[in-house]
Formats: structure tokens, C-alpha cells, sequence
């Protein structure tokens, strides 16, 4: 029920549809959909879903800039990168340590402890390095992080 009483759709313009594939198939695929309903052009679409690694919330952001009349995709990737690289300086001082480690090849927690305390002195136990794994995917930062120890 809307307002009053009154029936209303609350997005009228959107008709269900369905696409099987792989995730970057069906990436592409819904970009493709949405930019030929658009009118918008196909000849970026394998190229911003690669760059953007498939992550929906970016391809969006992708979608929605170039609909917004932005057709330089480098404009588009700059600002992406800018807007990632603001959201990366908002991160805690340990945060960023745990990214660190992870991006030096750490692939266990006590090798991310490990790195942590040899390169920067700092003793992080396992629960802190736990809820900061979480954040950082739950940021879409890291994913799948799954260590053996």
C-alpha cells in the first residue's frame, strides 16, 4: 500500500529478467542490458568489468558515470581509484598493518602477527586481528581471507 492508501508501484520502471553465467558473465551481461536500454555504448563493458574485478558496487558506480554522460573510462577509473584511496586513508593504523602483511604474502595469522610485530612492534592478538579481517571484508577490501591456523 502507498501512501494514503494508495496503491503504487515503487519502481515501475524496473521488469524482472534473468542471466545464467559465470560472475563476470552475468556482470557484463547486466551492464550490457542496462546500457543498451540506455542507449549508452557496449564497447567498454569487458574492460570496466576486468578493471573493476566484477564488484558490483563499483560496476554501478562504472554504469552510473558514464549514463551520467562521463564517456572517458580513465576519468571514470581515476575517480573510482580516488574514491578507493580516500576510503584506504580512513582505515585504522592497525588496519592498514594487517593489509600490509596480507599484501606481503602473509597466508596464515600468525605470520600476519608474525609481520606485524617484526616490522612494526606492535603485538596483535588474534581476536583484534580477527575483527579487523572481518572489517576489511565486510569493507569489500580483502575477500575470502581463510588462513589454516
Amino acid at each position: 500500500m502507498g501512501f494514503h492508501g494508495v496503491r503504487k508501484p515503487l519502481l515501475p520502471t524496473i521488469r524482472p529478467w534473468s542471466i545464467r553465467g559465470s560472475g563476470r558473465e552475468i556482470h557484463a551481461a547486466v551492464l550490457e542490458r542496462g546500457f543498451r536500454e540506455g542507449g549508452g555504448a557496449t564497447n567498454l563493458i569487458e574492460e570496466a568489468v576486468a578493471f573493476l574485478d566484477g564488484i558490483p558496487g563499483w560496476l554501478a558506480y562504472f554504469g552510473r558515470r558514464y549514463g551520467d554522460c562521463e564517456k572517458d573510462f580513465n576519468t571514470i577509473k581515476n575517480a573510482a581509484v580516488a574514491i578507493a584511496l580516500d576510503e584506504l586513508s580512513k582505515l585504522s593504523v592497525r588496519e592498514k598493518l594487517v593489509l600490509k602483511a596480507l599484501a606481503n604474502n602473509a597466508k596464515s595469522w600468525s605470520q600476519v602477527r608474525d609481520y606485524i610485530l617484526e616490522k612494526h612492534g606492535l603485538a596483535l592478538p588474534k581476536s583484534t586481528l580477527s575483527r579487523h579481517i572481518d572489517k576489511l571484508e565486510k569493507l569489500g577490501i580483502i575477500r575470502n581471507c581463510e588462513f589454516l591456523d
